[in-house]
């Protein structure tokens, strides 16, 4: 395991080097085996390893890089991250058996790259996540998986009050948790990129607003994203995602006041439930689903989408008798240019 910081990682090269492909190769060799054996982190997976990761975090300096080792770290208490470090996996595994929060973000400007966080035996329920972020902002998670958690990232009171810039998640995989992603109360300015979602239960869900999802591919699982009633919910976009071979909801907006774009978004399995909620637009969608259902969906508006004839593919402006000032445009139609059915 090896803590590097960028003076560290210049000191490597000679007054005058050219940091040239080969030499940058050689550097990043030296700094992989800079490991201090007094740290002493377990990667069999046996021994308890929480207090040992959470001395050498807290011994870091902000702007340090560190690197983890191959292997399995078991973390059987809560980690917290108070420096403005990036924490570097190299096949490695989290292993947790219990119901904490792995790593919990407790400082603006965290980035986590390159870890497998995975569920192996013992208690779990909604207290567990692999990474927690608690009202910080400009966090960035990459490249990292997350396998039989009740949450896989979770973050709340995200609002933009320290470093102004929004957090990222990207190119992270969801296998088999309770809930993928969750943004909880003001989980708000998270772009989610390029993700891929598995047999979650729920793949997606957040209660905050500006949430933008982008390029996601989620399959398999009961629930697909449900934006949720908060405070200064909503007002974010999906666009360009995949969400298919959902048994429950594949969309499900509920009781949101502030609004929302789904745009060029494919659907296949499922229902989309527009629930009390204000000013959602759906368009531009590939739509291939038992039922769209809006149920009091306020200023909601549907238009130049695709349906194919897989599903039934029904759309109730009224669901459950509630009245509905949703707009159907008829730009609207089934992939073989007939007019929608059930409208």
């Amino acid at each position: 395991m090896s803590k590097v910081s960028t003076a560290t990682l210049k000191s490597y090269f000679k007054t005058g080097d050219t940091p040239t492909e080969a030499n940058f190769i050689n550097v990043f060799d030296t700094l992989k085996n800079l490991d201090d054996a007094s740290w002493d982190v377990d990667i069999t997976g046996v021994l308890d390893s929480s207090s040992k990761l959470q001395t050498i975090f807290n011994d870091a300096n902000d702007g340090d890089t560190i690197f983890l080792p191959r292997g399995i770290i078991y973390v059987n208490t809560s980690v917290s991250i108070t420096k403005k470090i990036k924490i570097v996996g190299q096949g490695t595994i989290v292993k947790i058996t219990s119901s904490i929060k792995a790593f919990s973000l407790d400082i603006d400007g965290v980035f986590i790259q390159n870890l497998w966080f995975k569920y192996f035996t013992g208690t779990k329920n909604s207290s567990q996540y692999g990474i927690f972020v608690n009202s910080k902002n400009d966090f960035k998670i990459n490249n990292c998986s997350f396998e039989g958690l009740y949450h896989g990232i979770g973050f709340e009171s995200t609002i933009l009050t320290g470093s102004f810039v929004p957090s990222e998640i990207t190119n992270c995989y969801f296998l088999s948790n309770t809930v993928g992603i969750s943004g909880g109360v003001r989980g708000e300015y998270v772009n989610i990129n390029n993700c891929r979602g598995n047999l979650n239960t729920t793949h997606i869900e957040f209660q905050g607003g500006n949430i933008n999802i982008s390029s996601c591919i989620l399959t398999a699982g009961v629930d697909g994203i449900k934006v949720m009633s908060g405070a200064n919910d909503s007002h974010g976009t999906i666009s360009g995602s995949f969400i298919n071979h959902l048994s429950g909801n594949c969309l499900l907006f509920s009781s949101i006041t502030n609004g929302h774009i789904v745009d060029s978004c494919n659907f296949f399995g499922g229902t989309i439930f527009l629930q009390n909620c204000t000013g959602v637009s759906l368009q531009n969608c590939r739509i291939d689903v038992a039922n769209v259902l809006f149920e009091n969906a306020v200023g909601s508006v549907f238009m130049s989408n695709r349906h194919s004839s897989g599903n039934t593919n029904t759309i109730n402006k009224s669901y459950n008798g509630a009245p509905a000032s949703t707009v159907v445009s008829s730009s609207n139609y089934n992939l073989n240019g007939t007019s929608y059915a059930g409208i």
